[in-house]
């Protein structure tokens, strides 16, 4: 059964973005998303929060691994009707819930890439997760954990290129790129050489994959040698809000729920992030009001 729903998303002491949601009870990821939704919260809040404070009117935004589009949606809310959306999504299921929760929010910014993305233009096997469309992956997603149940075929796809995308559409730079392709975020990366050379990228999200990311030759350490190498510092988000913080190369990676990472310059950080309060060994007293040294 479908059921339509609007919701304001909040935070960030920024005016509310009012976006339409129609929800497909037999859609796992749609179910995942409707649970945020409806205890007044935000889907993937710090993508979410990252959305709302980067992207502006004009913008360009390019949502990889696109889902049932939700960034999509909020991202094109946000460029207005004057911004592009790119929505790279390979699933046909998928592609038609981008199509309708577009229509159902009144968007006609938004352009779908129907083809992986990787490091360059070959054909490669996409594998589709018959649980749920949001573990679709460039490997086979029963090695994940070897529950069979997840296998929902293959199928041979030409794979395109974030370069090649964005000069086909005579775009030359992009505000803000996310990337949630379940490992597949380090070929992309090196398929966009070209423009985080040009540093024509503002600020690149992706997902911290280290399984996914090993299954397809890379890791998080050669993914942050390759992003700093092209001038990018990484950082880790959180939910609430607050400020990143600063992931170095060489620097040990764990975290018990899958994270997501912020790739900026200094300067691109610095525009988000502009100044920060900073108060060591030193707390409020709630009584008197008074600054005192924490011990």
């Amino acid at each position: 059964m479908e059921t339509d729903y609007k919701f304001r998303i909040r935070g960030l002491d920024r005016p509310p973005t009012e976006v339409f949601f129609r929800h497909d009870d037999q859609n796992a990821n749609e179910n995942h998303i409707l649970g945020f939704l409806r205890v007044g919260g935000a889907y993937e809040p710090d993508v979410t929060n990252l959305l709302r404070l980067a992207l502006r009117p004009g913008d360009v935004f390019v949502d990889i691994g696109a889902n049932v589009g939700y960034f999509s949606v909020l991202g094109g809310l946000l460029v207005g009707p004057e911004g592009r959306v790119v929505s790279v999504e390979p699933d046909p299921k998928n592609i038609d819930r981008i199509r309708l929760q577009a229509r159902l929010n009144g968007l006609a910014n938004i352009e779908i890439i129907d083809r992986p993305m990787a490091e360059a233009e070959r054909a490669a096997e996409f594998f589709f997760n018959a649980q749920s469309s949001g573990g679709n992956a460039l490997w086979d997603p029963v090695r994940f954990n070897g529950d069979a149940g997840m296998n929902g075929g293959a199928q041979t796809m030409r794979t395109t290129t974030l370069d090649a995308a964005m000069a086909e559409r005579g775009l030359e730079r992009a505000r803000l790129v996310k990337i949630d392709t379940e490992g597949a975020e380090q070929l992309i990366l090196k398929g966009a050489g070209g423009l985080l050379d040009r540093k024509v990228i503002r600020f690149i999200v992706a997902e911290m994959h280290q399984k996914g990311l090993a299954q397809l030759g890379g890791g998080l350490d050669q993914l942050l040698a390759y992003m700093a190498g092209k001038g990018y510092l990484c950082f880790l988000l959180y939910y609430d809000g607050r400020p990143p913080q600063f992931l170095a190369p060489g620097m040990a990676y764990a975290a018990e729920v899958m994270c997501n990472a912020l790739f900026a310059t200094a300067d691109g950080f610095a525009e988000l992030w502009p100044a920060i309060s900073h108060n060591p060994g030193v707390e409020r007293d709630a009584t008197t009001g008074r600054l005192r040294l924490h011990t």
